[in-house]
């Protein structure tokens, strides 16, 4: 998650490239067609203030890994733009980011390992699957109630965190998503799970039915 020192960072940062500075950065990545690995914090204040860095990402034909912190509709529009193998893929919103299928959907065959922290969770109405993930990091908002989707979208997940508490939904409400939810495994459900972790409330109410060999839980600390 983000941090006041993560914004107070951006911020210090966007001032230093301020001017000529900017455009050396504009033209190192310009030049940096053949990178595999690529990390912006901010991501979404740096294409506002030179909007010629989403090109140079997009440009990026090899990368393999790529993390984007801060991401808005410039952000997305990266994802939805962006051509290459990546193998791993961290998103992090600006604030809570809806989720949709074009997110992913470049890369739906090549995702090993994903993150997605302050991103909405994925609806019902989602298309995509994405066979190949193995490792799925989720913290979002508001919190994910239905373990279908994410079987769907993610059927051979070997290691899950699920980093959200749904202890604000009314008992009444969970008890009803955990029942739906044991119906649904009833028919499609992960073989195994070599790592789960959450918060307890939130394991609860999703009622993950497959075996589980390394179990992390959270409780809440108020």
């Amino acid at each position: 998650m983000d941090t006041d020192s993560d914004l107070d960072e951006t911020e210090s940062t966007l001032k230093a490239l301020e001017g000529v500075a900017m455009q050396h950065l504009v033209e190192i990545l310009g030049n940096a067609r053949y990178l595999t690995r690529f990390q912006l914090n901010g991501a979404e204040d740096f294409f506002s203030f030179e909007p010629r860095l989403v090109s140079n990402i997009q440009s990026m034909e090899l990368l393999k890994v790529l993390v984007l912190k801060r991401i808005s509709d410039r952000g997305a529009a990266v994802m939805r733009n962006l051509s290459a193998p990546l193998t791993a893929l961290g998103l992090w919103g600006r604030s809570s980011y809806p989720f949709d299928d074009e997110l992913l959907a470049n890369f739906a065959g090549s995702f090993v390992h994903l993150v997605l922290p302050s991103i909405e969770p994925p609806t019902e109405l989602s298309r995509i699957q994405c066979p190949r993930v193995e490792c799925l990091a989720i913290c979002q908002t508001p919190p994910l109630r239905s373990i279908s989707t994410l079987i769907h979208l993610f059927p051979n997940v070997t290691s899950l965190s699920i980093q959200e508490d749904d202890t604000d939904i009314p008992m009444s409400e969970r008890v009803e998503f955990r029942r739906r939810n044991q119906l649904v495994q009833e028919t499609e459900r992960w073989s195994a799970l070599d790592y789960l972790g959450g918060y307890v409330t939130t394991l609860w109410t999703l009622a993950i039915q497959c075996p589980v060999r390394h179990l992390v839980l959270v409780a809440r600390s108020d």
